[in-house]
């Protein structure tokens, strides 16, 4: 019959209530890789998805910026600009 002490010597896992366990480096690693490489997934995602939103909206502003360079709008304030206008003016 195997003592305790050759247990944790033999396992690097210490068992019983109220006891730390002991994790091996191939343990340590075997759960830090993966989730290191899901964090690093998730932020490259999020990057690239700003990114491909903010050229977007500047895109979108540019074509707003030559469309009021064509024929600027000329309204008094209070005015009201019906939304198909709107969309007309600056469609895409």
């Amino acid at each position: 019959m195997k003592s305790r002490h050759h247990d944790v010597q033999a396992n690097n896992v210490v068992q019983g209530p109220g006891v730390a366990t002991m994790l091996s480096m191939k343990e340590i690693l075997a759960i830090t890789v993966p989730v290191a490489v899901v964090i690093n997934s998730v932020a490259w995602a999020i990057a690239v998805c700003l990114i491909v939103r903010e050229k977007e909206r500047a895109r979108v502003e540019i074509a707003r910026l030559e469309a009021d360079e064509k024929e600027p709008l000329h309204l008094l304030p209070g005015e009201y600009i019906p939304e198909e206008a709107l969309r007309e003016r600056y469609r895409q």
